[in-house]
């Protein structure tokens, strides 16, 4: 009731005049005459290349030192038996009651175990190093497991 009364009294109800705008001010004539356009040449056409055969790509450049088939042999034996070996100890701990520790220390030796073979296509020295780890700590777990 109060909103109305201020409402009433400030006359928002009142109807305000409409102010019409003002008229637009006269343009200038346009000049009378206009040059015709220039003559456009048509383009001339273009000749289409051969289309050159892609080049190929060189395969990425490896950094370290590169090994010889004997040394690649060795690691791939090495990994061959950690791998083994930590299938054959996960095997046994399966038939294991394990703490949750324990258990958890057997999923990270198959992630060890998981990325090793994956990375065994190509420089086998850090597949090496995560099939080792993967057995040893598969030694370690399988040490403390009754």
């Amino acid at each position: 009731m109060l909103l109305m009364a201020a409402l009433l009294a400030n006359g928002c109800w009142k109807k305000k005049p409409v102010v019409a705008a003002p008229p637009p001010a006269p343009r200038a004539p346009a000049p009378a005459t206009v040059p015709p356009p220039a003559p456009v040449e048509p383009p001339k056409p273009v000749k289409p290349r051969a289309a050159a055969p892609p080049k190929p790509v060189p395969p990425p450049a490896l950094l370290g030192e590169v090994l010889s088939a004997g040394e690649r042999a060795r690691f791939e034996k090495q990994i061959g038996a950690d791998l083994e070996e930590t299938h054959k100890i996960l095997a046994a701990l399966a038939s294991k009651r394990l703490t949750p520790e324990q258990a958890q220390s057997a999923e990270r030796i198959r992630a060890f175990a998981r990325q090793a073979a994956e990375a065994r296509g190509g420089d086998p020295r850090p597949a090496a190093e995560l099939a080792r780890r993967a057995v040893v700590t598969a030694r370690g777990l399988a040490g403390v497991v009754r």
